[in-house]
């Protein structure tokens, strides 16, 4: 008989879970936790979790990514840069 990788992951993860929760002393609270019902959660979620209790961040970098930058050899003349870029050698570096 051969066990598919899914239902083994059924089986294996909440054997581990209480594995742990005995290993740290905690089963005793599993009950607790296990009586919350999802609409309890539901609930909580949405007193918490409020479109005006947030912050978005949006991360605008400097560079174009790697795969998109053009050599300098590659672009138009008047794109190029009119003094040559310094790169450090790795003696000055190691310095």
């Amino acid at each position: 008989m051969r066990i598919k990788a899914a239902s083994l992951q059924h089986w294996i993860v909440p054997i581990a879970v209480l594995a742990a929760w005995e290993i740290f002393g905690r089963a005793g609270m599993l009950p607790r936790y296990l009586s919350v019902g999802a609409e309890q959660i539901r609930s909580v979620a949405g007193e918490v979790l409020r479109p005006d209790n947030r912050v978005v961040l949006t991360y605008l970098p400097d560079l174009p990514p790697a795969d998109s930058a053009v050599r300098d050899e590659d672009r138009p003349e008047e794109e190029r840069p009119t003094e040559p870029v310094q790169t450090e050698t790795d003696e000055e570096v190691a310095a």
